[in-house]
């Protein structure tokens, strides 16, 4: 007669649940990543773009020079 074992019981079960969690961690932070360089890089776009705006188009827009010096000023990694 042959035993049933449940899959909580196998030890390579749980070996293999635990490589699992480990390869969606590892995949989770790699995503973060990914998406953390998209971040930055949208940041970096966004203000060489803003650094372009002619004088009188900021005027038009009411954006204020002085905020346009300090926003591009930034490094592209802090928001």
């Amino acid at each position: 007669m042959r035993t049933l074992t449940l899959p909580n019981q196998n030890p390579q079960f749980a070996a293999t649940a635990s490589v699992n969690k480990s390869l969606e961690a590892v995949s989770a932070t790699i995503q973060r990543g990914f998406e953390t360089l998209v971040t930055w890089q949208q940041r970096a776009t966004a203000r060489r773009k803003l650094a372009e705006i002619e004088p009188r188009l900021m005027i038009d827009a009411g954006i204020n020079e002085d905020v346009v010096a300090r926003e591009t000023a930034k490094p592209f990694w802090r928001a």
